[in-house]
């Protein structure tokens, strides 16, 4: 599927083994019923493994393996900047994304009732005139 194709494309090949459980978690979560929400869940599943795999570039580069953090090398605290830059980037697609699945997807909640009456609905209102 070529959709398949560009969403591979889109992740390192190290995390590219990963794409179908998580994508397939995700449909099983959300269970987008429009072709517009699978895209929307394939841009969460690029976003969530840029963020992974950008991070760990930033914790590599912002200290050394002893924990040693230098901050003397200009060229590398630009590069440490612009790499947070697109952490907050990927991070909020991310955010978004999954935003966008949740309010498209309510989930109903489970509710058991036990009355001989009850009167349920969507936005209830009740006017309770207090005048006598």
């Amino acid at each position: 599927m070529l959709l398949a194709l560009y969403l591979k494309a889109s992740i390192h090949q190290k995390d590219r083994k990963y794409i179908s459980s998580l994508r397939n978690n995700l449909i099983n979560e959300f269970k987008p019923k429009t072709p517009s929400a699978l895209l929307i869940l394939d841009v969460a599943v690029s976003a969530y493994f840029r963020v992974m795999r950008s991070s760990a570039v930033y914790n590599a580069l912002i200290q050394t393996p002893n924990g040693v953090v230098d901050w003397t090398d200009k060229q590398r605290v630009n590069l440490i900047k612009e790499l947070n830059k697109q952490i907050d980037i990927a991070n909020q697609q991310l955010i978004s994304s999954l935003n966008y699945l949740k309010e498209t997807n309510p989930q109903l909640p489970n509710i058991k009732v036990q009355t001989k009456n009850a009167f349920i609905a969507q936005n209830q209102q009740f006017n309770t005139d207090t005048k006598p």
